[in-house]
């Protein structure tokens, strides 16, 4: 929270109005965040703090029709599947069925991080 706050100021010192934050959903509140550093930079004149938690229209728009149908028909196989008795799966599209995957089908492939892209968004953040 101390590295977040110091952009902010970083932010604010370099003439920019306006600082964005993105926080991973499940690493904190995005509304309990905006409350803590609203208490926290009170003082220090950097404006209104907001929130915005990403919703379908951030994500690339309303769901489709194919997409209510397919998430229909995720979400029955997948508890139909736990019902009857299967556990650690993912559900998974494939060559035209819905079927279930054990959940080391994606635990240890090696994702190696975009250095060069890591670099910009670095260059171009706060």
């Amino acid at each position: 929270l101390h590295i977040v706050e110091e952009k902010i100021l970083k932010a604010k010192s370099m003439g920019k109005g306006f600082a964005i934050i993105v926080v991973a959903e499940g690493v904190a509140s995005a509304k309990e965040l905006a409350e803590i550093l609203t208490e926290r930079l009170k003082d220090k004149d950097v404006g209104e703090i907001k929130y915005q938690v990403l919703g379908y229209i951030q994500r690339g728009g309303s769901p489709t029709a194919y997409d209510r149908i397919m998430a229909s028909k995720f979400g029955v196989f997948a508890v139909e599947k736990y019902v009857a008795g299967e556990k650690n799966f993912m559900v998974a599209f494939e060559n035209g069925s819905v079927v279930s995957k054990p959940l080391e089908v994606s635990f240890g492939k090696i994702r190696v991080p975009n250095i060069k892209e890591y670099e910009i968004n670095n260059i171009l953040s706060l």
